[in-house]
């Protein structure tokens, strides 16, 4: 089972505005940082716990991320088991 993806509305908001401003800077910038982030993203759905964690929640929840390659950027997620 391929696992879910949700995004924090602030994540979304940061992202969008990213990739306006490298758009503003050239022409197809913005376009190669969505491709890139795809690409971490998919990373992750296929080995979720490859990435190193940052830190552990309170509750235990682990907190990854996975750089994003050639942006200062990263996706930061946690697995979430069902019950």
């Amino acid at each position: 089972m391929k696992p879910s993806q949700r995004e924090h509305p602030e994540a979304v908001a940061e992202f969008d505005a990213a990739v306006g401003w490298y758009e503003e800077q050239e022409s197809g910038v913005g376009l190669r940082f969505i491709d890139r982030t795809a690409e971490a993203r998919k990373s992750i759905s296929q080995w979720p716990s490859a990435a190193p964690s940052l830190m552990i929640g309170e509750d235990g929840t682990v907190i990854r991320s996975k750089n994003v390659r050639g942006y200062p950027y990263r996706v930061v997620y946690s697995i979430e088991h069902d019950s």
